[in-house]
């Protein structure tokens, strides 16, 4: 139909009225027709001649029908824009939709996904999309905590994150507690224990922003009063740990000499042995021994 109305432009001149101007407005059989689909039913609004009136009565059903949670498609109701350049989206949550040409905020409430704003104005959307936010966690949902802030590569903390990323080169070891490397990732991962728990920080490849991001929340939960490991953030030792001599009370009284090199070869030199030593041997005491009487022995007769 848009086509036709073309045609009957370029030749007749008067065919303009007939485009709609916005999405759920077309032109049938000289009136304009609001209708669209709610919850994946098409649902008829209105029908008329007078074109802002139709407008009007589909963005009040509108209204009405989000209010009650229906599914609604976002550009319904929305003004038609031919295919200009748009800045890119630079927050977490907003996208281009080069269908309809807007910025499109959505975000995962409960692992559901939601549309939330959609338009040309980028402020606006950014404003709508940071008010449901707000609301949601309010209301205590799951929702992704980045939403609303901006992008890696348009952040200055971390825009020589997206450089790195874009590099291909293997990652040096850790040399810090709580940063691992995933090799089969190529980023650095920020985990740490925290009330005996792993608790996981960040990741990326730029290693320093990692670890600084590991030091700053471990130093967070340990004022908040959580039972954070010694080791979070600190450096490894560079090498094995040297072995330390422990004192022993039975050798205290002893005194270690260091032992001598072996003398070359050519230096030895035959030494006299020193004589033995005498040994004296003990003295057996004398006893006095009577002496004998001799008697004459008689001879039988």
């Amino acid at each position: 139909m848009r086509s036709l109305g073309k045609k009957i432009f370029h030749k007749v001149g008067e065919a303009k009225h007939m485009l709609s101007k916005h999405y759920g407005i077309v032109y049938r059989e000289g009136e304009y027709s609001a209708s669209y689909k709610c919850n994946g039913n098409p649902r008829f609004v209105a029908r008329g001649q007078e074109y802002e009136i139709v407008l009007k009565l589909l963005k009040a059903d509108l209204m009405m029908m989000r209010g009650r949670g229906a599914k609604i498609f976002h550009n319904i109701g929305q003004e038609k824009h031919g295919r200009r350049h748009l800045s890119p989206a630079k927050h977490v949550g907003i996208s281009i939709s080069a269908r309809s040409q807007m910025y499109v905020a959505q975000m995962s409430i409960d692992g559901k996904n939601r549309v939330v704003a959609s338009g040309r104005d980028y402020d606006k959307v950014l404003r709508e999309l940071n008010d449901m936010c707000q609301k949601q966690r309010m209301n205590g949902k799951k929702i992704n905590p980045k939403l609303g802030t901006l992008k890696i590569q348009y952040d200055e903390k971390t825009a020589f994150e997206h450089a790195l990323r874009k590099t291909k080169g293997p990652l040096a070891p850790s040399r810090h507690f709580g940063v691992t490397r995933v090799s089969s990732v190529g980023l650095y991962k920020g985990v740490y224990t925290c009330d005996g728990k792993p608790r996981y920080v960040g990741q990326g490849r730029d290693y320093w922003r990692i670890v600084n991001l590991v030091k700053d929340d471990a130093q967070k939960m340990r004022e908040a009063g959580h039972r954070v490991s010694k080791r979070a953030g600190c450096e490894k030792p560079s090498g094995p740990p040297k072995p330390q001599l422990l004192p022993c009370p039975a050798l205290e009284t002893f005194e270690i000499k260091e032992e001598k090199p072996a003398p070359a070869p050519n230096e030895i030199k035959e030494e006299k042995s020193a004589p033995a030593p005498k040994v004296q041997q003990p003295r057996i005491p004398a006893f006095d021994i009577p002496e004998l009487e001799i008697f004459p022995v008689k001879k039988e007769e």
